[in-house]
């Protein structure tokens, strides 16, 4: 008798772990990461210009933050999510009213991406694999893929440039740029979310510009939007980010 009730316990505690395996299955979360961008820019060819010179524009390596609300289900999960990176670069080009501004300064970049996500099936870290962390208790994790559509909005603030026009020192381009967004990543698949799970992944994006403004930014208490048009692969970006961060709540 002892035995069956015994029995029935552990099988009734096995249930109850196995349930909370995924705690916020059904449920909404927030997270937050850290990230590392290296983005490369398409060479631009200036259509003014007769020779049909083209200038090649170099790497830019980028730093910021990545913030993601999502709603999980079991295999998957839906969300949008949001990364700002800032950056320096050199040897850009840029057109502007049929001329070409070289200069270098930073680069700022805002993107928002809706995404669905699905999630494989929860892994242990191998036997050998954990020998090597003695003492530390190793969570299961699990593999993912989301995808989605990206809007990116950048902008660019040179220090030195070179130009014959009415570009100047206060002034800012801001590109506005359509895109998708693929990544790929690991998470801790923790008893609870209030364990703060911990995640990594690698993300690909690639973006065309359609629409370019020029800002006043001399003045900060006023943004002066001195003229926009538009902006047909004035800017094609590839963006490879490697971001590592958490489950807040």
């Amino acid at each position: 008798m002892y035995t069956l009730i015994g029995s029935t316990l552990v099988t009734l505690m096995v249930f109850l772990i196995s349930s909370n395996a995924r705690a916020y299955t059904n449920d909404f979360s927030l997270k937050a990461g850290l990230s590392f961008s290296q983005s490369q820019f398409n060479s631009l060819e200036d259509k003014t210009d007769p020779n049909g010179e083209e200038i090649d524009r170099n790497d830019t390596n980028s730093y910021g933050v990545l913030t993601t609300y999502s709603y999980k289900w079991t295999r998957v999960t839906s969300g949008v999510e949001s990364r700002i990176l800032l950056g320096k670069a050199t040897d850009l080009a840029f057109n502007l009213e049929n001329q070409t501004i070289k200069g270098q300064g930073s680069i700022r970049t805002v993107d928002i991406t809706p995404f669905i996500q699905y999630n494989s099936k929860t892994f242990k870290i191998p036997g050998k694999v954990q020998e090597f962390f003695t003492g530390i208790n190793i969570s299961p994790w699990y593999g993912y893929i989301k995808f989605g559509p990206s809007w990116m909005l950048q902008t660019i603030e040179l220090d030195e440039f070179d130009v014959q026009s009415k570009f100047k020192s206060g002034h800012k381009l801001t590109y506005e740029s359509v895109g998708i967004n693929l990544s790929l990543g690991l998470e801790e698949d923790t008893p609870y979310k209030d364990m703060h799970p911990v995640f990594i992944e690698v993300s690909g994006s690639m973006y065309e510009s359609y629409k370019v403004s020029l800002v006043d930014k001399s003045d900060s208490k006023e943004i002066n939007i001195l003229g926009s048009r538009e902006a047909k692969q004035d800017i094609k970006t590839f963006s490879l980010v490697v971001t590592l961060g958490m489950t807040l709540f």
